[in-house]
C-alpha cells in the first residue's frame, strides 16, 4: 500500500458564518473568553479574531500568510474594530512578552 501525503495551505473561513459562532460557543463552554487580552495564532483572514474582539479587551491576530492578513486589515477598518490588531509573524517565534495575553487561541490550525 502506497501512502501519499499532501500538505497544502488551507483557505480562510467566510466572515460571519454559523461555523464561527458554533466553534466560539464550544470554546466558551470550556474556558472563559470574555474581557481578556487574546492572541489568535494562525488567524488567517481574521474571521474568528474579529468575533473574539467583540467581547474582549484586546485581540491580536498573527499569521504567516500576508495575503490573508491583507483581507483581515480591510475587515478591521470596515468593522471599526479598535481593539483588534494584526501582525505577520511565525507562530513559533512570537514578538510578545511572556504572560502578556490572558489566553491564546489557535482555531482551525494544524
Amino acid at each position: 500500500m502506497k501512502l501519499v501525503q499532501h500538505l497544502y495551505l488551507g483557505t480562510p473561513v467566510n466572515y460571519g458564518t454559523f461555523a464561527i459562532r458554533k466553534r466560539l460557543d464550544a470554546i466558551a463552554k470550556l474556558v472563559k473568553i470574555e474581557n481578556l487580552k487574546v492572541l489568535d495564532v494562525g488567524c488567517g483572514n481574521g474571521a474568528y479574531t474579529i468575533e473574539l474582539a467583540r467581547k474582549n479587551k484586546q485581540v491580536v491576530g498573527v499569521d504567516i500568510q500576508y495575503v490573508n492578513l491583507s483581507k483581515f486589515l480591510s475587515q478591521i477598518y470596515s468593522n471599526m474594530t479598535e481593539n483588534c490588531f494584526v501582525a505577520q509573524m511565525d507562530g513559533v517565534h512570537l514578538a510578545f512578552k511572556d504572560s502578556y495575553f490572558d489566553i491564546v487561541t489557535c482555531i482551525e490550525v494544524m
